[in-house]
């Protein structure tokens, strides 16, 4: 299964094409602290059977997650 995984508000312009490729979106912990349940939402409309999987750790996008701050 290929998951592809979006970590900056400006990466769900993607979602459109993404959506013949991926088998899993992945929305990001920077994502999610940045647009909150919108980024779910956003990617379930814009790729509706593509399942959307909500990554709400931070120990991967540390530095991201500081360069935001």
């Amino acid at each position: 299964l290929l998951q592809v995984a979006f970590d900056k508000p400006e990466h769900l312009a993607l979602l459109p094409q993404m959506k013949a490729f991926a088998d899993i979106i992945e929305i990001g912990t920077p994502l999610l602290k940045r647009l909150g349940l919108s980024a779910i939402t956003t990617a379930r409309e814009l790729c509706p059977d593509v399942m959307v999987l909500a990554d709400t750790k931070t120990v991967d996008g540390g530095q991201l997650e500081a360069d935001m701050v």
